[in-house]
């Protein structure tokens, strides 16, 4: 018979088991993809992707985002001040809606919204992410309205079918990469899950930085 060991010993174990959970979890799980680079112009170089930062920059950073997840929101802060400090950051956004049909419904109108001028939808992106609550379909007519855009193009924009279209293709690509969840960082050859503090996505564009040639982003 298996022998039941005292709870005295199990709770002075406890501390140390907390500690490794913690080590384990408070690191980015940072990962080689084999498959980056086969899709390396699909990542980066997609038309119909918005762009934050330095247009030509020279480390772009893609990001597969759900406007409902709370580590995207998270991630919002600080990649605006990633932006903001380092002229060679190009951000791509991916609309990658993983959270159910209120998630689908927010990415195909940002996707929609994008039809009527980048800055009308980066409008939209940032009110979708300063809401802490979810996003129900009556919410995010709202901030469409608030956001300047005309809703009835809207409506009509997000039933064409290239934006079903664009988000099957996120779907896919993020399949191809095993990317299942949201926030997911491409950068270079590396994937990075989650949300991490900017530091840490800093050493890590200082690593890519160095395996790529050296080059100056344009103005």
């Amino acid at each position: 018979m298996p022998t039941v060991k005292p709870l005295k010993q199990l709770t002075l174990r406890l501390p140390v088991l907390a500690a490794l959970v913690l080590a384990i979890f408070s690191s980015p799980m940072v990962t080689a993809a084999p498959s980056v680079e086969s899709a390396r112009l699909e990542l980066e170089r997609d038309s119909r992707d918005g762009v934050r930062g330095n247009p030509d920059g020279t480390i772009t950073i893609v990001e597969f985002l759900d406007y409902q997840c709370t580590y995207c929101r998270i991630m919002e802060p600080r990649l605006a001040e990633l932006i903001k400090t380092d002229s060679r950051i190009r951000l791509v956004i991916k609309e990658f809606p993983v959270l159910g049909a209120n998630s689908s419904f927010a990415a195909g109108i940002a996707l929609a919204a994008r039809l009527q001028g980048e800055d009308r939808y980066f409008a939209l992106h940032d009110r979708f992410f300063l809401r802490s609550g979810g996003l129900p379909p009556e919410m995010v007519i709202k901030l469409s309205k608030e956001s300047g855009l005309d809703i009835e193009k809207l409506g009509v924009d997000v039933n064409r079918p290239e934006i079903k279209e664009q988000l099957a293709r996120n779907q896919d690509l993020a399949r191809r990469l095993g990317i299942k969840g949201t926030p997911n960082f491409v950068i270079g050859k590396k994937l990075i899950p989650g949300a991490i503090e900017l530091d840490e996505l800093r050493a890590i564009i200082a690593e890519v930085a160095a395996e790529s040639p050296s080059k100056s982003p344009k103005k």
